[in-house]
């Protein structure tokens, strides 16, 4: 549920867009994802700009179905010779204007409205958000700003935002295509992962994501000076119109993830194993963020460790895995990046539960197994840092190589902490 967060929304979507924005911030504070398949209309998932040169877009003519249809089986062709496999049908994009995308895009996010207000209530349990945050209105103005496009495996729907075809919607038109090249050959509708307490689901889509930025950037590479002049325009025009005032930073984080360490994954896949340890790996996911993080892990094959569900002092309203990913994301709210890298390296496995108190108060804890003594010490140390000014969440060691982290919100009916014993 944790690194679920931001992909509540059943849908494979692009990234470059955010990837700007936090590079223009430093800090960063949003960002957004999706994935794609095939026919001949005209739909595709765009990536979260990247700034460029503050001058303006050039301008083309509104984008006509036929056009758009050619278009995309010439790109199609350029994501087959990347990609390695043929298309088994053409893939139909549909291209949409700003209100009409939104409007689309947004109906889905509400759709998910009660998986949202849960994990509001997780994230501000453990102080990863500001209490009062509506999580679901980040969320709308995270992705309804960022999000340029989306492949929905559920439904085969390629769309894309735009007025015109021009060498920004088609670099996200190739992402997209990657995303529906592979639903066509490995089916990435896979419901059965929504009963899953392991981190499969953020696994698949980490390496889906990292394998359709890769052809991508590669599609990129092939243009010519004035087109590379142009996306890169376009690319700052909606960065810099973005507005993502007041939404936590932790989403920014958790929607680049994919596109980030899922691409440094993939590279290091095909790099050493070749393309078919990436079809493989589609097939048969990552089961832990560790493994994403650390691909060495997952070609040992090292799972998580068992970890047994921590007792509850309450209604149990969820459980699952926490997660490297979480864990190190958690730190870096109060440490050095590298600080918090160094503290959830050892990370072995873990479990959380949280349930809701007889007052309304929602309660988290989270007991994570290490390596090393070592590695118990660098972890205690990043989150005793991290507690310092959040009295609501402790931390203890609870075993030679286990600690634990417990949070809980204000009481509903008090206005205090919640109960804990």
């Amino acid at each position: 549920m944790f690194a679920a967060v931001v992909v509540a929304v059943a849908l494979l979507a692009a990234g470059v867009t955010w990837l700007a924005l936090r590079a223009g911030t430093g800090e960063g504070e949003v960002a957004a994802e999706a994935p794609a398949t095939t026919t001949t209309t005209a739909t595709t998932t765009p990536p979260p700009s990247t700034p460029g040169p503050s001058t303006p877009p050039t301008t083309t003519a509104p984008v006509d179905p036929a056009a758009v249809a050619a278009e995309v089986r010439e790109l199609q062709a350029f994501v087959e010779a990347e990609r390695g496999l043929e298309f088994r049908q053409d893939v139909t994009v549909e291209v949409l204007d700003d209100a009409a995308f939104e409007e689309r895009l947004l109906a889905e996010v509400d759709a998910e409205a009660e998986d949202i207000e849960l994990q509001q209530r997780l994230l501000s349990a453990l102080g990863l958000i500001e209490p009062g945050t509506d999580l679901l209105a980040a969320q709308r103005q995270l992705l309804g700003e960022g999000v340029l496009g989306w492949y929905d495996p559920e439904t085969d729907e390629l769309v894309v935002r735009g007025a015109a075809l021009t060498p920004f919607t088609r670099q996200t038109i190739v992402h997209e295509l990657v995303h529906a090249l592979d639903d066509q050959w490995f089916e990435l509708d896979r419901p059965e992962y929504e009963d899953r307490t392991d981190e499969v689901a953020t696994g698949l889509t980490a390496v889906l994501e990292g394998d359709a930025t890769r052809v991508e950037d590669a599609w990129v590479a092939t243009l010519s000076p004035e087109e590379a002049d142009q996306r890169l325009a376009e690319e700052a025009r909606y960065a810099l119109e973005a507005d993502v005032s007041g939404v936590p930073s932790i989403l920014l984080d958790l929607l680049l993830f994919p596109y980030e360490d899922g691409r440094a994954f993939v590279d290091e896949l095909v790099a050493t194993a070749g393309p078919d340890a990436l079809d493989a790996a589609i097939v048969d996911p990552p089961t832990t963020t560790e493994q994403i993080l650390l691909p060495g892990a997952f070609f040992a094959g090292e799972g998580a460790v068992a970890v047994e569900v921590p007792d509850a002092a309450g209604e149990v309203i969820d459980q699952g895995t926490f997660g490297m990913l979480m864990l190190q994301l958690l730190l870096e709210q109060a440490v050095r990046p590298s600080e918090a890298y160094a503290g959830a390296e050892g990370w072995a496995g873990d479990a959380y539960v949280a349930w809701e108190t007889p007052d309304e108060a929602t309660c988290v804890r989270v007991e994570v197994t290490v390596d090393t003594p070592t590695d118990v010490l660098e972890l205690l140390q990043g989150l005793e840092q991290y507690v310092f000014d959040r009295p609501d969440v402790e931390v203890s060691q609870i075993g030679p190589l286990e600690v634990a982290v417990e949070g809980c919100t204000q009481s509903a009916v008090t206005g205090g902490g919640g109960d804990r014993s």
